[in-house]
C-alpha cells in the first residue's frame, strides 16, 4: 500500500498538487532554480574505448570494484565485459540465462548487483504473420538478479504483467531501483507512460499512468531521485513522500542525456546541455565537464559511469554522425592550458566528428572549424591573407581551387613527408582524383550508383559498357520489356534524362582542359533516345508512400522482381557499403546461382564513376602546413576510418579487410528458396527452408574486379545540371531539335567553364 501512495505522490508532483514536505533534508527541496557553480577545470581529454567482440547493445555500465559493461551479443546472449583501470578489455563473463527472450533492459543496484528484466513471447506459429503472432504469443516477463561477478541470485516471473502491458503495442523502456523494489517504465506510443512498482519476488504493488516521461535513480546517500527533461526532485522511499514540485535545473538547462550514479563526493550526475554536472550534498549543481570545450562531438549519452574522481566513461550516439561511441573522459590538470598549434578547417559542411577525434589523438595540434556560407567567402579569406589550413567540401570544388593554385598537390607531400603514402590509399580513388598530374583532394568515403540486370539478358561482359553499347541494347528491347520498372525513373522523359545524364556528365566535361563536348554525336544520340524509348506506367503513389498498405507492398515487390521477371531491363540501385554491394541482388530475386549482372552507368571509356563524400584539401598558403598534413594523415588512416560505418572507406588496408569480412559473411548467408536474405541479424526472419549458398571464387573475382573499375569521379555540378535541365525541357516539349538543344547546352556550359578557369 505504501508503494501505491508513493506513486500517487509522483502524480501529485506532475499535476502541481501540493504535498507534504519531508523533515529529512535529503528529500525536501525548493522548487526555485538549482544553484549552479563550475569547477575550476572543466576540460577533459577524450579517447575511444574498445567495444567487446560481438557487441550489439549496451544495457548497463557499472563501476564498483571493477569497471564493467553489461551488453547483449548478436546471438542474444548477455555478457559482462570487465575493463582494467586503463580501460583495456579484460575478462568477460556470459550470464546464465535463456537466449529466447525478445528484449532485455537492466539497472545496477547500489551494491553492484545487476537486475535484468527479460521479455519472452512463446509462439509455435509463423511469426511472419505479425498480427496473429502478437495476438496469440504467450507473453511473460522475468526479473533476474545477478551478483557483481555475474552469478545468478534470483529468478522470478513478474506476476500479472500482461495486465499492464500489451505485446506489440507497448514498449518496456527501463527498470530502475526504487528503495528495496523497482520501478518498471512501460510506454504506449509517446505520451502514455505507465510506472509499475515491483519487488524482487515479482509482485506488482501499484501502477501510475501519466503523459510525463520520468526517470529514477538511487543516489549514493540512499535517497531516490526522480527527474524529467526540465527538473528533478527526491522520492523518499522511507517515508513515501515527495516534495511539492520539480526543481528546475536552472540557467535554462535541460536534460541532454542520462542521469547516472554518483560517487563519494556527488550524489548523482546530470547530463545537461552537453555538459556533465554533479549533484552536491547541499543539492546545488556544479559543472564538472564541458564536452564542447573538451572538443567532444555533441552526443546523446545512453549510459554513463564515474570512474574514480577524475574520469567518466559513456556510451552514446553522436548527433551529427549517428555513430555509437564508447568514450573515456579524463580530467586535465587544473593548470592545463591548450598550447597546441591550431589547424583551421574551412567547412561548408559539418566535419565535427573528424575534428574532435583528431583533437583527442594529438597533443601538438588542435583542429578548429571555421564555417563558411559560400565558396566566395573562403576565396576572400585566401586572397586577403587569412587562409584556413584545410578545406572540407564538395569534390567538384577541387578543380576550381586547384586551377588558381590554392590547393597543395598531395602527391608531392606524400613523396617529401612522413606519414601518408600512395600505397595507403585505394588505387581507384587516386585515379579518380588525379588532376593535372597531381591529386589535390581526397575523401574518406564513397558510394556507388549502379544498375543491376538479369544476366540472361545482359551478360557480365557488359558490366563496363560504353554509352553506345548501352544504347544498342536499350533501343531494341524484347516485347513486353521496359527500360525500368513502374517504380523507376524511366516512367517520364525528364526523370529518365536526369538519371542518365547525371550518370554520364563526366563523359562530356573535361575539368582539366575546361572543355566540354555536349555537341558530340554520343550526347545527341542520348538526347534522342530519352525522347523516344517506351515509357513504363508509373504506379502513381504520390509523394507519400504508405509502405503498410497491402497494395503498395505488393506493387513494391512487383517492381523489385521486374528485372528477374524480364519486364524491365535495369534497376537503378545506390550502394552505400560492402554488405549492400555483395547482398543487394537478393532483394531483386537474382542472388542464387549468380543470375545478376552489375553495370556501371554507361561511359565513353567503360570506366565507372564513384560518388565521393565531401573531400579534404590542404590550402597552399596555409600558415600551419605541418598541422594540416598531420590532420590529413589522420583522417586517411585506418584508425579514423574504422570509426564510422557509412560508405566504402578509402584507406586501402581497411577497405581490403572490410571487403574480405563481408565476402566471408555472405558465405554464411541464409536465404529462402526464392533467394531472399532472411538471416535475423540482417532484419529478416529465420527460415528453416533457407539455403546457404557459398559465393563462388569466380563471383568473388567478378565483384572485386568490378569494384576496381570505378576510377572516375562522379561530379555533381549543380550549375551544369541546371543548364541541362532547362534546355532539355525545351527539347522534350518539342520546341527544338536534339542538335539545337545540344548546341545551346554546349555554348552555355563552355561559357561557365571558362568563367571558372
Amino acid at each position: 500500500m505504501k508503494k501505491i501512495i508513493a506513486l500517487l505522490c509522483v502524480l501529485a508532483v506532475l499535476v502541481g498538487i501540493t504535498s507534504c514536505s519531508d523533515k529529512n533534508s535529503s528529500s525536501s527541496v525548493s522548487t526555485a532554480d538549482t544553484i549552479i557553480t563550475s569547477a575550476e577545470q572543466t576540460v577533459y581529454s577524450a579517447e575511444n574505448i574498445a567495444f567487446p567482440d560481438n557487441y550489439k547493445k549496451c544495457i548497463a555500465l557499472d563501476y564498483h570494484d571493477d569497471i564493467k559493461l553489461i551488453f547483449t551479443r548478436s546471438n542474444n546472449t548477455t555478457a559482462m565485459q570487465f575493463y582494467d583501470d586503463k580501460m583495456q578489455i579484460s575478462d568477460v563473463v556470459t550470464l546464465d540465462e535463456e537466449t529466447d527472450h525478445i528484449s532485455s533492459t537492466a539497472c545496477v543496484l547500489p551494491d553492484g548487483s545487476i537486475a535484468i528484466l527479460y521479455l519472452y513471447a512463446a509462439y509455435d506459429g509463423d511469426i511472419k504473420n505479425v498480427e496473429t503472432y502478437r495476438s496469440n504469443a504467450e507473453v511473460s516477463v522475468k526479473l533476474k538478479l545477478f551478483s557483481a561477478d555475474g552469478k545468478i541470485i534470483s529468478d522470478n516471473e513478474i506476476k500479472a504483467f500482461t495486465d499492464y502491458y500489451q505485446f506489440g503495442d507497448d514498449s518496456i523502456i527501463s527498470i530502475s531501483p526504487y528503495g528495496g523494489s523497482f520501478i518498471i517504465h512501460v510506454r504506449k506510443g509517446f505520451a502514455d507512460n505507465r510506472y509499475l512498482i515491483a519487488d524482487a519476488d515479482g509482485n506488482i504493488d501499484g501502477e501510475l499512468t501519466s503523459d510525463k516521461q520520468l526517470g529514477y535513480i538511487q543516489c549514493t546517500d540512499g535517497s531516490s531521485l526522480m527527474y524529467d527533461n526540465n527538473g528533478w526532485t527526491y522520492s523518499d522511499t522511507e517515508e513515501i513522500r515527495l516534495s511539492s514540485g520539480l526543481k528546475p535545473y536552472g540557467e535554462k538547462l535541460s536534460l541532454s542525456g542520462k542521469v547516472f550514479c554518483g560517487n563519494d563526493e556527488y550524489k548523482a550526475f546530470f547530463t545537461l546541455a552537453n555538459c556533465i554536472y554533479g549533484l552536491c550534498q547541499d543539492d546545488s549543481l556544479i559543472k564538472l565537464v564541458s564536452l564542447n570545450e573538451s572538443g567532444v562531438a555533441e552526443v546523446d549519452i545512453q549510459s554513463a559511469i564515474c570512474v574514480g574522481n577524475s574520469r567518466f566513461a559513456y556510451i552514446g550516439t553522436e548527433t551529427a554522425s549517428g555513430r555509437t561511441v564508447f568514450t573515456l573522459l579524463t580530467k586535465r590538470p587544473d593548470d592545463w592550458k591548450d598550447t597546441r598549434k591550431t589547424v583551421i578547417i574551412a567547412s561548408i559542411s559539418s566535419c565535427d566528428d573528424a575534428v574532435w577525434m583528431y583533437n583527442n589523438t594529438t597533443e601538438q595540434y588542435s583542429a578548429q572549424v571555421r564555417s563558411y556560407d559560400s565558396n566566395d567567402e573562403l576565396k576572400l579569406d585566401i586572397l586577403s591573407g587569412d587562409p584556413p589550413d584545410v578545406f572540407f567540401g564538395e569534390a567538384s570544388e577541387m578543380y576550381k581551387y586547384a586551377n588558381f593554385g590554392a590547393f597543395e598537390n598531395l602527391y608531392e607531400l606524400m613523396d617529401k613527408r612522413d606519414g601518408l603514402k600512395h600505397e595507403d590509399i585505394l588505387p581507384n580513388i587516386l585515379s579518380a582524383y588525379e588532376y593535372k598530374e597531381g591529386v589535390y583532394s581526397l575523401p574518406t568515403s564513397f558510394r556507388l550508383d549502379l544498375w543491376i540486370a538479369n544476366s540472361e539478358i545482359i551478360g557480365r561482359e557488359h558490366s563496363n559498357w560504353t554509352l553506345d553499347e548501352f544504347l544498342d541494347i536499350a533501343e531494341v528491347l524484347p516485347d513486353g520489356m521496359y527500360l525500368g520498372s513502374k517504380n523507376s525513373s524511366f516512367t517520364s522523359r525528364e526523370s529518365a534524362w536526369m538519371s542518365l545524364f547525371s550518370s554520364a556528365v563526366t563523359n562530356f566535361v573535361d575539368y582539366e582542359t575546361r572543355n566540354c563536348s555536349f555537341d558530340s554525336p554520343e550526347f545527341i544520340r542520348l538526347l534522342e533516345f530519352c525522347n523516344s524509348f517506351e515509357l513504363n506506367e508509373n504506379y502513381g503513389w504520390g509523394n507519400v508512400v504508405d509502405s503498410l498498405n497491402p497494395q503498395v507492398a505488393m506493387q513494391s515487390r512487383e517492381a523489385e522482381l521486374a528485372v528477374k521477371n524480364k519486364t524491365a531491363l535495369l534497376q537503378e540501385i545506390e550502394i552505400n557499403n560492402y554488405g549492400e554491394f555483395i547482398l543487394s541482388p537478393h532483394r531483386y530475386g537474382l542472388y542464387l546461382d549468380d543470375k545478376y549482372t552489375y553495370a556501371i552507368a554507361p561511359s565513353v571509356d567503360g570506366r565507372g564513376a564513384l560518388t565521393p563524400g565531401n573531400s579534404y584539401s590542404l590550402i597552399s598558403s596555409s600558415k600551419n602546413i605541418d598541422g594540416a598534413w598531420d590532420f590529413m594523415c589522420y583522417i586517411m588512416s585506418e584508425d579514423y576510418q574504422s570509426s564510422f560505418n557509412s560508405g566504402f572507406c578509402t584507406n586501402k588496408a581497411l577497405f581490403d579487410k572490410e571487403l574480405d569480412k563481408w565476402l566471408d559473411y555472405a558465405d554464411k548467408a541464409k536465404l529462402s528458396n526464392e533467394g531472399r536474405y532472411v538471416t535475423p541479424e540482417y532484419g529478416g526472419y529465420d527460415d528453416t527452408e533457407g539455403v546457404i549458398p557459398p559465393i563462388s571464387a569466380e563471383n568473388k573475382e567478378y565483384l572485386t574486379s568490378f569494384l576496381a573499375s570505378f576510377t572516375k569521379l562522379n561530379v555533381r555540378d549543380s550549375s551544369i545540371y541546371d543548364i541541362t535541365a532547362e534546355e532539355s525541357s525545351s527539347f522534350f516539349a518539342g520546341e527544338c531539335t536534339a542538335e539545337q538543344c545540344a548546341d545551346m547546352i554546349q555554348n552555355r556550359v563552355s561559357i561557365l567553364l571558362s568563367e571558372q578557369s
